[in-house]
């Protein structure tokens, strides 16, 4: 028993301090490589998802209820992890990178021990870099937040597949569920994510199958029923589920039949690519995420090989396509949303580097493969170094100093896609409940709408729109009575002043 509690003792240190290395490479790609959060930037970020995700947040802190004050299509768990980082620094992300590199260096922790399952020491280190050259988010969207978790779960589904005697724990199982009510929180529609893997768990535990459901749901009722709640308790529960669900549903959801899954591989394949792919020929692209895709089922199709049960193949290729399925079934596709996908291509890096070891004999293996790794991780470090710079917008971030100077002491209204940054960098707040144009029917024009109101009863001294709601509004205000003249003309966006 002394020897058992010794060994965990040990096992937990060391996942301890590997957690914070893996925490600090987080935090040095986050303030090096993010677009949103990087040092380039300099604060000025005008990645318009996370200006909206801080915002919403930090209004929740200051006595907002979101969804009923503030609306977004995003789930309240994203809200409330923006929303404490802000008590940090109310007007910039610096509380949020480390709230990043917090969490996703929890998922790196599990990436490496999930390597290091089926991999000695040297060659899971290889992996992992090279994995880390793969799949590092740092952009703050809430796929990544689910990357990590279904990093840990994945580790307890890989573990159980290769140990087999190591069946499910207790903990594990309420995890899991707690895992799935925060996704539901998140983007609810990557719980799908979990699936397979909840079902493994439920008939493979060393509990009956109903006791095991009951866990699961301990631990997802447990993040459930306090936000709602919260929620019935400030009268919010009706605009909560009209905006995140009802709303969410209207504008991701189409026919199967017309999803982008039927013609969406290339889109798919781009997206398992970590550098810029724009003008390379689609057959290329083709081969190379066909090559990732194969790649990742080895160890289940070689079952002796990698010492794995074959059960795993099932459970690893219906994840892997129940998420496929998933984010690609809606009319619109961003890059970020492949990150749900890549816990499942693990077991690609897997396959490579358990392959090296067994021609390990061959003295050139180990050296090549090394170089191979830290090359791999100095060139995409590189690239997303550069991307972040070029995206930093130091012009932009001029004009927004200029704009800044005038409006920061008046009364002003910006167009949600036009440069929402002001509202965080003044430290102020919207006055409209849609800042920000939801696309789906009818949402621009709801947006717009309520913009013409507040305009129109309020007279604010200045306003920031894009081009679109500049030829929309200023017309429709002049026609009204409402003089608004051209005060600045900038790259994206006008700025006007009223008369």
């Amino acid at each position: 028993m002394i020897k058992q509690e010794s060994k965990n003792y040990a096992i937990m240190k060391r996942r301890l301090i590997l957690w914070g290395v893996f925490a600090l490479l987080s935090y040095l790609l986050c303030i090096l490589c993010s677009p949103s959060f990087s040092v380039w930037a300099n604060h000025n970020s005008q990645a318009l998802d996370q200006n909206v995700y801080h915002l919403i947040g930090r209004y929740w802190m200051e006595g907002d209820i979101p969804y009923k004050d503030f609306a977004d299509l995003k789930g309240p768990v994203l809200y409330l992890i923006y929303g404490i980082a802000s008590l940090i620094a109310p007007c910039t992300f610096t509380g949020m990178t480390f709230f990043h590199a917090f969490i996703i260096g929890v998922g790196l922790l599990f990436a490496y021990e999930s390597l290091k399952l089926f991999l000695p020491t040297k060659w899971a280190c290889l992996a992992f870099l090279s994995y880390v050259s793969y799949s590092v988010p740092f952009g703050g969207n809430p796929s990544e937040y689910v990357w990590a978790m279904q990093h840990i779960v994945y580790f307890f589904i890989l573990r159980y597949l290769k140990e087999g005697s190591s069946a499910f724990l207790c903990h594990e199982l309420i995890l899991t569920g707690l895992f799935v009510g925060i996704t539901c929180y998140l983007k609810y529609n990557l719980i799908i994510c979990f699936f397979p893997a909840c079902l493994l768990m439920l008939f493979c535990s060393r509990y009956k199958w109903h006791l095991s459901f009951l866990l699961l749901a301990l631990g997802f009722l447990s993040i459930i029923l306090p936000f709602l709640a919260y929620f019935y308790c400030t009268n919010s529960l009706a605009d909560f589920a009209e905006e995140y669900f009802i709303t969410s549903i209207r504008y991701g959801g189409i026919p199967f039949g017309q999803s982008a899954l039927c013609s969406s591989n290339i889109t798919l394949l781009q997206e398992f690519l970590p550098f810029k792919y724009e003008n390379l020929p689609s057959p290329l692209l083709t081969v190379c995420g066909g090559i990732i895709l194969i790649l990742s089922i080895i160890p289940f199709l070689t079952p002796r090989t990698f010492k794995i049960k074959q059960m795993g193949g099932f459970t690893h290729l219906s994840g892997l396509f129940l998420t496929f399925w998933v984010l690609y079934m809606g009319p619109y596709t961003w890059s970020h949303y492949a990150f749900s996908l890549h816990p499942f291509i693990l077991t690609a890096f897997i396959a490579i580097f358990k392959f090296a070891e067994i021609k390990a004999n061959n003295k050139a293996i180990l050296p090549v493969f090394t170089c191979a790794a830290l090359c791999t991780f100095a060139l995409m470090a590189t690239l997303f170094i550069h991307r972040s710079i070029k995206y930093s917008n130091q012009d932009g971030a001029a004009n927004l100093a200029k704009v800044k100077s005038l409006v920061e002491a008046h009364n002003f209204i910006t167009d949600g896609s036009a440069h929402i940054i002001m509202y965080r960098l003044t430290n102020t707040r919207p006055p409209v409940k849609h800042f920000v144009p939801q696309y789906i029917e009818g949402g621009i024009e709801k947006h717009q709408d309520e913009l013409h109101k507040y305009i129109t009863t309020h007279k604010p001294a200045y306003l920031i729109l894009n081009t679109s709601s500049s030829k929309l509004l200023i017309p429709r205000l002049r026609r009204e009575g409402h003089s608004y003249s051209p005060h600045s003309d900038f790259e994206n966006f006008q700025l006007y002043v009223r008369n």
